[in-house]
């Protein structure tokens, strides 16, 4: 809340949080209360959701999408929110014909169990997007991996 909330105001209101795009793009399930503001409290409760059962591994199998159409040979990089630290590594891949993907972070950060696997961690993210047809800097795009909601770990992502 600290390296977000820039008012002070102890809620984060639309402009700040333009400099989370992965909250930003979950706002909805962040948003309990529904009055347009993500406060410390709602914030917490999210957090303490995903991560009740530890920072688990996951095989994210996501989508990106320019319009309406698959992004194919993109090079996607998931970035965690800065205020994760070091908690969280990103991950990377390169989407198929279908513009799916399966963001994996590098091997020898996976724990024993996980080598060899495409995976990544539960979190939120920001969606850095590689490929001729994305102009750069493209509009910052985001999106949580988690357990939490349908489609939690094959979330869409939207050029």
């Amino acid at each position: 809340m600290e390296l977000l909330d820039k008012d002070g105001s102890g809620a984060l209101d639309d402009e700040e949080l333009a400099a989370s795009p992965g909250i930003l793009a979950m706002r909805q399930q962040y948003d309990a209360d529904g009055n347009q503001q993500i406060s410390e409290e709602e914030l917490s409760a999210r957090f303490e959701a995903i991560y009740r059962g530890g920072t688990s591994w996951v095989s994210p199998r996501c989508q990106l999408l320019q319009g309406n159409r698959p992004l194919a040979g993109a090079k996607v990089r998931f970035v965690p929110e800065p205020f994760f630290g070091d908690a969280l590594q990103p991950a990377t891949g390169t989407t198929d014909s279908q513009g799916r993907v399966t963001p994996a972070v590098a091997d020898e950060i996976l724990p024993a169990d996980f080598k060899g696997a495409e995976a990544m961690r539960l979190g939120v993210y920001r969606v850095e997007v590689e490929h001729p047809s994305v102009k750069q800097p493209h509009k910052a795009v985001g999106c949580e991996i988690s357990n939490l909601d349908r489609g939690g770990t094959e979330p869409v992502i939207r050029l």
